[in-house]
């Protein structure tokens, strides 16, 4: 036990003689006052755009026609098997209408192309960037900036040298 004592002291001697080389000393003192500083910034707001208007070609146009008429043929198709005699015919004209009217709708949406892109916009905004702080020491007032609220008291390095 007596030869790590002796062995740690050894190991700290030369660390306590370099730390007494150095007259400084940490006190506290009282915050007078304290100022929060804001600096403005630009903001990155990005959000994704879609633009949802058609742009017609004429092969778009061609391919709307073309759903009307398949459309109109399986509407009619499927209409002439419900009724008898002038119901049939009213039935096979009233599929071939909505059939038409479907057919040329669905091929029209499934080729108006969506196209969408990223914006960015950006916006201020005031962002707190640290503290003005006004203390006193031996009756003297100081000011120094910080990164963090420093509250009611600040420690301070006080460091004395001999002046020839």
């Amino acid at each position: 036990m007596n030869k790590l004592l002796t062995f740690s002291s050894l190991l700290l001697l030369p660390l306590i003689a370099v730390a007494g080389r150095y007259n400084e000393q940490v006190v506290y003192a009282p915050v007078l006052d304290v100022r929060p500083v804001y600096r403005t910034v630009s903001v990155p707001d990005r959000r994704e755009v879609c633009d949802h208007r058609g742009y017609r070609h004429h092969r778009s146009e061609e391919r709307s026609r073309s759903g009307a008429v398949i459309g109109g043929l399986l509407g009619g198709a499927i209409g002439n098997r419900f009724g008898k005699g002038s119901g049939r015919d009213v039935s096979t004209a009233v599929g071939i209408m909505i059939g038409a009217s479907v057919g040329a709708r669905k091929n029209k949406h499934r080729h108006t192309p969506v196209r969408c892109r990223t914006e960015t916009r950006y916006h201020q905004e005031e962002q707190l960037s640290g503290y003005d702080v006004t203390y006193e020491y031996l009756g003297v007032s100081h000011q120094t900036w910080m990164n963090n609220y420093p509250g009611e008291h600040i420690r301070i390095r006080v460091d004395h040298q001999v002046l020839d």
